[in-house]
């Protein structure tokens, strides 16, 4: 910063004296100050009072004019501006709003200036606009430099407060009426209408960090999986869980639940199908797609190898069984290929259990 060593003692005492005298004016430049930033958008919306802008404007020009006068008064200046910014972000005021505001300062104090100084002091004046610019650079990077600050320590916590009302649907107490009805509440989001869920093993993707910024696209993650569920809309519903544009070609699981309170089942059978991905798979997996490849391991685990018989039995049925032998084998015996007609038929009711398992049910899962 430009400092009084290198110039003239003469210079010095009119230097001084002009920011006496700019200092005797302090409530004039604030009135000035004032009048000009409530022409800004932001702040003639009255998101700060005329009286609180007024009087930060005769503390911060009093300060800056002292400065100027006595450089090591500098950090007066910059904690002030730091307070002033902190301050601003807790208001709501724009950071658009806040960097044009802070960048008055300049022509409400060089314009005073030029007034007192007059036409025979003006060339000594421009030897400090320099100084001048410094110092209000210096303020206005010091109050936006911590109105940032606490604009993101805010995001911070409007992502943390975000996560514990989503991360609550994934628990017991989520599964009641009243945390249902205050998610529904804080998020505006639906209680009755259907919603979509997908999951994958580990963390999340950038594409599912980019869709979850979506207000009513919900991202949960766990120590070994990561959710992303949403409401469907009535014209979706027909077609089922329709992915967002961004993850339609995204290899995961995905379900369905009936409403709000059923997302926590509902990623269990997404978990449970994300589990049995493949390296070949390149597009979501729901049960209508997955049931040969669950039902093949199933039966094999069990020790009851069908996979071919399985295969011969499908056809006709238009189940795509990548993967299975399709060539067919001698005739089974009756009662061999009776016992495959009930695997068949039991595989086409299967819905899995919460541990993985499949189970018989009465209707084919929703997805």
């Amino acid at each position: 910063m430009h400092t009084e060593s290198g110039l003239d003692s003469d210079e010095t005492k009119v230097w001084r004296s002009l920011m006496e005298q700019l200092g005797a004016a302090v409530n004039e430049l604030a009135d000035d100050f004032v009048e000009r930033v409530t022409d800004i958008p932001s702040y003639s919306g009255g998101a700060v009072g005329i009286e609180e802008l007024h009087s930060a404007a005769v503390e911060s020009l009093g300060l800056v004019t002292a400065a100027l006068a006595d450089p090591t008064l500098f950090p007066r200046v910059e904690r002030y501006a730091r307070e002033l910014g902190e301050r601003r972000a807790s208001q709501g005021v724009p950071s658009e709003g806040l960097t044009t505001a802070v960048r008055l300062n300049f022509p409400v104090i060089w314009s005073k200036l030029t007034e007192l100084a007059g036409p025979e002091l003006l060339p000594m004046l421009m030897t400090r606009v320099e100084l001048v610019w410094t110092v209000l650079d210096q303020y206005a990077v010091a109050c936006y430099s911590s109105y940032v600050a606490v604009r993101m320590r805010e995001a911070r916590t409007e992502v943390s407060i975000r996560q514990e009302f989503i991360s609550a649907m994934f628990t017991p107490e989520g599964q009641t009426p009243m945390a249902q009805n205050r998610f529904a509440s804080i998020f505006r989001a639906p209680i009755d209408t259907p919603y979509g869920i997908l999951a994958v093993s580990g963390r999340p993707t950038e594409s599912m960090r980019t869709v979850g910024r979506d207000p009513l696209r919900f991202l949960h993650e766990t120590a070994s999986h990561t959710y992303l569920f949403w409401p469907i809309s009535v014209t979706e519903l027909a077609e089922g869980p329709a992915l967002p544009a961004e993850l339609s070609a995204f290899p995961c699981g995905i379900s369905m639940s009936g409403d709000l309170g059923g997302v926590a089942a509902a990623s269990e059978r997404a978990r449970f199908l994300a589990d049995h991905l493949t390296q070949n798979d390149n597009a979501p997996l729901s049960f209508e797609a997955a049931w040969p490849r669950l039902s093949r391991t199933h039966f094999e685990k069990s020790g009851f190898l069908i996979a071919e018989e399985l295969d011969i039995m499908l056809e006709g049925r238009g189940a795509k069984t990548s993967g299975f032998v399709s060539a067919r084998r001698s005739r089974c015996s009756s009662t061999r290929e009776a016992s495959l007609k009930l695997a068949a038929n039991f595989l086409l009711t299967a819905t899995p259990c919460s541990t993985g398992c499949v189970a018989s049910g009465s209707s084919r899962e929703s997805t």
